[in-house]
Parts: C-alpha cells; sequence; structure tokens
C-alpha cells in the first residue's frame, strides 16, 4: 500500500489530473489494444511543489468484477510503487484501465507502464521542466 500523501484521495483532486492535465497511452499495435491510460499534471503551487508525486487509480467496472478489478489495482499500485519516486515533486498522476486490462499479465502491464512514463519523463525534459521552472500552461491559478 502507498503511504497516504503518495495517493489521491478527493475527487476534485482526480478531476483537476483528468481534465487540467495531459494524457497518454501507448500506440495501438495491429495486435494488441493498449491496456492503460495515463493521465498526469504538475502542480506547481508552493504548497505542492515541495510534496511527493501521488498516485490515483480509475478502475470502472467493464474490467470486470469485485475481485477482478481489486486484484488489478493491487498489481498496479506494487508496480507503481517504485517508479513514483522517479517523478518530479508535485506531479499527480491518475492511470486509468480499459476493459482489456484485466486479462494482461504483469510483465505487459509493467512494459506499458514503462512506455507511458518513459513519455512523461521524455515530454519534461523536452520542454526543461524542473522542480523550480514550470511553464505557465501548467500552472495552476491562485
Amino acid at each position: 500500500m502507498l503511504p497516504a500523501t503518495s495517493r489521491l484521495r478527493r475527487s476534485s483532486e482526480f478531476s483537476q489530473v483528468m481534465r487540467g492535465g495531459k494524457r497518454h497511452t501507448v500506440g495501438r499495435r495491429a495486435t494488441q489494444q493498449p491496456n492503460l491510460v495515463l493521465h498526469w499534471y504538475i502542480d506547481a503551487s508552493p504548497e505542492r511543489s515541495a510534496s511527493p508525486p501521488r498516485l490515483g487509480l480509475v478502475i470502472s467496472r467493464n474490467v470486470g468484477n469485485a475481485v477482478q478489478r481489486h486484484r488489478l489495482a493491487r498489481r498496479l499500485r506494487h508496480i507503481m510503487r517504485s517508479r513514483l519516486a522517479e517523478l518530479p515533486a508535485g506531479t499527480d498522476v491518475v492511470i486509468r484501465t480499459l476493459p482489456t486490462a484485466a486479462d494482461a499479465g504483469s510483465e505487459q502491464l509493467n512494459v506499458e507502464l514503462d512506455a507511458l512514463l518513459a513519455h512523461v519523463r521524455s515530454y519534461l525534459s523536452a520542454h526543461a521542466l524542473t522542480q523550480h521552472t514550470v511553464p505557465k500552461s501548467i500552472r495552476v491559478s491562485s
């Protein structure tokens, strides 16, 4: 389980990431549909810019019954536990699962999450984002 400081818990926090942030999914291959959609947002406010990255999961009923959804949530939390520290402070990430994720193995989820997080890191490096410089397009208005 992730510590409370590393989790998104309020509906408003999820909405901020999903509506105000960026979204990425692994490109569709001819034989395979994506399993995950990654939403991310960097909050540049002074109180959030020093706090650790946070994770939220959105797993709809289309994924399967409660047992399948909880199993998937545990697997995703376990995979993200070490990877969350690689993101800059003040970053909020929401992983939205697609119905195909129920049948995906852990290795497949690992590969897909690595690709999604690599995209986020490349975006951050291309836009020269650090913990101290955040472009106006990503800033939160006070």
